[in-house]
């Protein structure tokens, strides 16, 4: 706590050097030099503040009786039933879409299980899944190896409309199909795309909608923090820990027990390795997967129970789900970032998801 006033007393000390730098006309590069000490001392009193309210936390959760490490359900307000599907929307796939049911291999805590999955394929091939309305916990433990402050409190959330999902990152076919170019570095039409914004992927959404008469658009953080963990609590669907056999990250880091493997250097193809439970494909790495959302540090703070939607401005757009390039870290389910809207990277991408009507 002392650490914080002194930190506090030394940014007022330079605001008023500032205002009598400015007075006596110092000379540019001086005063730019003295705004950048004060811009790091005014980052440092956020950082303060940030564990101020953690340690809050932690004396509160100190003070009250024992709980199980991955609570199912919030312990601040009794749950609240969702429907398992709103009787006021038509959650039946579009007419003009195909359906099959396929059995698939799915990684899961309890290991690799077989898993029968209705598969939904739109105009321009494009694969989707419904996802039903439930409620889940949102973010990680404080007990989680290497999270983030930004994944914490851990709360819960409904998810109160049924939506369907990309089951796979967007491939280069099905983006050039609609926006006439392929922007990726690593061309292969089975790839997913990257090198694009996400100004570049809300075009996209704009475009497919208006082509197939639907509702297309990313998905919010929640809406894929949900489809992600697929029912799971653990850091990633696949249980404690994940493998290069399971997902295409960097695979010189580990993560817990988990052992080194292969860092491929390059995306893989769509639906390489196998889905999470509820038949999604590459939920963890081989590309970060723009969301609606902007991003808030300290938005789960006071994130609302039912169908978050992110902070109304921030400086970034979330990213989630890690990439090729990414420690094994950066893959978890509740992992964090964000980037720059209008900027593409090579290693990022997005799926889409469809609302029914």
């Amino acid at each position: 706590m002392g650490r914080g006033r002194g930190a506090l007393l030394a940014a007022v000390s330079f605001v008023g050097i500032l205002a009598l730098g400015a007075a006596a006309q110092v000379t540019r590069e001086e005063f730019d030099e003295l705004k950048q000490q004060v811009e790091a001392l005014q980052a440092q009193v956020a950082e303060l503040r940030l564990e101020l309210t953690e340690l809050r936390e932690a004396a509160r959760a100190e003070a009250e009786p024992a709980m199980p490490e991955r609570p199912t359900v919030s312990t601040e307000a009794p749950p609240v039933p969702v429907p398992e599907e709103r009787a006021d929307v038509d959650v039946s796939p579009p007419r003009e879409w195909t359906s099959e049911k396929r059995t698939v291999t799915a990684a899961t805590p309890d290991g690799e299980q077989e898993k029968e999955i209705t598969y939904h394929k739109n105009t321009i091939g494009m694969e989707f899944v419904k996802i039903s309305a439930g409620e889940f916990m949102m973010g990680s433990p404080g007990s989680e190896a290497e999270r983030g402050s930004d994944e914490g409190p851990q709360h819960r959330v409904q998810i109160t409309s049924p939506f369907y999902i990309g089951v796979h990152e967007v491939a280069q076919a099905r983006y050039e199909s609609v926006m006439g170019k392929n922007p990726a570095r690593s061309k292969a039409a089975s790839n997913p795309v990257e090198l694009v914004s996400w100004d570049d992927a809300v075009e996209f959404c704009r475009r497919l909608s208006q082509q197939e008469g639907l509702t297309y658009r990313l998905p919010t953080e929640a809406e894929w923090e949900y489809a992600c963990r697929a029912g799971t609590a653990t850091p990633f669907h696949t249980g404690e820990t994940i493998s290069t056999q399971l997902a295409n990250y960097d695979g010189d880091h580990t993560y817990g027990s988990g052992k080194k493997g292969v860092d491929r250097g390059e995306t893989t193809a769509v639906g390489r390795f196998p889905t999470n439970p509820w038949g999604l494909h590459d939920m963890h790495g081989n590309l970060w997967e723009w969301c609606q959302d902007f991003h808030g540090d300290y938005y789960y703070t006071g994130s609302p129970v039912q169908d978050p939607r992110g902070p109304a401005n921030g400086s970034g757009r979330v990213l989630r789900g890690g990439s090729w390039a990414s420690p094994t870290n950066d893959c978890r389910s509740a992992n964090r970032d964000r980037h720059d809207p209008s900027r593409p990277d090579h290693r990022i991408g997005f799926r889409v998801v469809m609302l029914p009507e």
